[in-house]
Parts: structure tokens; sequence; C-alpha cells
């Protein structure tokens, strides 16, 4: 009840780094924000039916599950979650969806955009100019769950692509890189999102790069978005020596290597802060 009642408010944000896919799973998992009204769950054929609707070509990604036939549980409307990743150029969103794709393992290795072999940027022009240019939905099972992830274009010029998924989508994840702050991309989304009613999840991204600072990016938030801006997690360390995080809800740390988590002792000097 404790978690449910702290999800399902619309307003409550997560603050979290790109190290910790499975934390986010986890809160995935155990339930989720303010349903939506008319939203289609038909898989495949769902997702071309919006695109067509919209006058925009789709791409549905698979993934190694397949389908009924072959294998894949029958879902309810209760277990099936759909999340679009929004934000501006450069955040992180692709990267973001290859570590979930890979951690459920729906891919048995994580693409690199570099690479040009990262699941959702499968055209030849994506790959060509390293940027997402349309729509991609990349379905990954968890704990019984299924989650379908809109990967969405960050440049304006695909700004159609983004409507359509925060449109299917239950909830929103704004993907922030917290190197750069908050960019335009992240005003507009959070701007429209609003409109709407569409609960947002913030994931701050590259929380290792050289001084960033947790506390400063939770200030510039509360000064862009309001007060309703709640972290969820506590970093361990920030810039070059962040390592971890502190679950604030379960009240426990977690020290990182890549994505193997060890719990470790919350500190005696951050206690006052989580409780």
């Amino acid at each position: 009840a404790r978690h449910d009642a702290t999800i399902q408010n619309r307003n409550r944000c997560l603050l979290d780094s790109g190290f910790f896919i499975d934390w986010l799973l986890r809160r995935i998992g155990l339930s989720w924000l303010s349903r939506r009204k008319n939203l289609c769950y038909n898989g495949d054929s769902c997702w071309k039916t919006i695109g067509k609707t919209m006058g925009t070509p789709l791409k549905t990604v698979s993934t190694p599950m397949g389908d009924e036939e072959e294998g894949m549980k029958k879902y309810t409307t209760r277990q099936i979650r759909n999340l679009a990743f929004v934000g501006h150029s450069g955040a992180g969103k692709t990267t973001l969806a290859e570590a979930l794709l890979y951690l459920t393992h729906a891919t048995d290795r994580m693409g690199r955009i570099e690479d040009k072999n990262t699941v959702s940027d499968f055209d030849p022009e994506e790959q060509a100019r390293g940027i997402s240019i349309g729509l991609s939905v990349l379905p990954v099972e968890w704990n019984d769950y299924k989650i379908n992830l809109l990967d969405a274009p960050g440049y304006f010029d695909f700004e159609n692509e983004v409507l359509i998924a925060l449109r299917a989508a239950e909830a929103a994840m704004m993907v922030i890189d917290a190197s750069a702050g908050i960019e335009v991309g992240s005003e507009i989304y959070w701007n429209y999102t609003e409109k709407i009613h569409l609960p947002r999840i913030i994931f701050l991204n590259k929380m290792d790069k050289p001084n960033v600072d947790f506390n400063v990016q939770v200030s510039n938030l509360h000064q862009q978005f309001g007060k309703k801006v709640i972290p969820l997690t506590l970093t361990l360390g920030s810039g070059e020596d962040f390592e971890g995080i502190i679950d604030i809800i379960d009240k426990k740390a977690f020290r990182y290597d890549g994505v193997a988590a060890t719990e470790v002792p919350i500190p005696e000097i951050r206690q006052a802060e989580v409780d």
C-alpha cells in the first residue's frame, strides 16, 4: 500500500541514474502511475493503427520474445504497461532502452549508437546520422508484466513521433542529461504532459559525469517544474565519484559495478536525510 500511494501520485517523479536500471524495473513491476482510459493494449496491430491514424508510419521492433504461439505469455490488460521515453536529443533515451532490453534478457548484448547496432535505431538513415528518427516500440517482460517501451526521437523535426508516443502511453519517462541540465526539449515535453495530465518519471542520466551534483539538479528541477518533483532516491557520491544510490522508499543503499548491485549500509551522516 505504501508503494502504491507513492507511485500512483501522478505528480511524483523518480530521480535516478543510468546505472540503476534494475531499481527502475522493480518500481515499474510493483505498481504504476495513475491509469488512463481508452488505451489500446493489443500489441503490434494497436501501434500500427495508432501510426496510421496519426498519418505517420510507426516502427514496431521485434525482440526475441516472439508471440503467444511461439511461447510468449498471455497478458491481461492489468499486466501491461506503456512507457514513453522523451527528452532532449542526446539525453540517452535509446541507450537507456538498450540497457532495459539487456537486463530483461530481451537481448543478449547492449547495443551502442556509435556501433550502429541498437535495437530501436535499425533504420539505415538513423544509423548514418546517429539519432532516432522514428518512434520505436520495444516490448520487454519483467516479473509477469509486459512493458512496452516507446523510444521517441529527441530532435524537434520529429516532434509528431513524440506526440504519438505520449498519447499512447500511460506515463512519460523524462530522460534528462544531468551534465547538461534541463534543456529545451525537456521543457517542451514537460509542458505537453502537463496539458494532457500525463504522469511523469524524471530519470537523471549521466550522473557520473564530472561536476554533476545531484542536489543542484534537484534544486533546478524544483525551480523549473515546481515542488511536486519529489526524489525517490539519493546518491552515494557525486560526479566522477558517483557509485550508488539510496532507495528512500525501502531505506536501503546500493553500490553498483555496472549493473551488479551490492547492498551497503546507509551512511550515518545521510540517515536523517533519508528519514
